[in-house]
Order: structure tokens, then sequence, then C-alpha cells
């Protein structure tokens, strides 16, 4: 079976809105949140 995408949507690269906003990295020190697109600095959040 085919998958289910035509040729229009397979030569188009994927949009900005398929990238999260934000990245969760798991750390020794705790959970990094990641910001993406934004001019700010990583925020550290501990649990």
């Amino acid at each position: 079976r085919k998958p289910d995408v035509s040729p229009s949507q397979r030569s188009v690269p994927r949009s900005y809105k398929d990238i999260p906003e934000r990245v969760l990295i798991h750390t020794t020190m705790g959970d990094i949140t990641v910001s993406l697109f934004r001019e700010q600095t990583p925020k550290v959040s501990k649990y």
C-alpha cells in the first residue's frame, strides 16, 4: 500500500509548524527547557 502523500506534499519541505517551540532536556542537574526561535537564555527548572 502506498503512503497517503500527494506529489505536491512530497516535494514541499516541512514547515516550521512541525518543529516544536520548546525542547525539554533531562539532565542530572534538572530539566532544562530550551525555547527555540526566541532570544532567551535556557531556563533550568528543577522539580
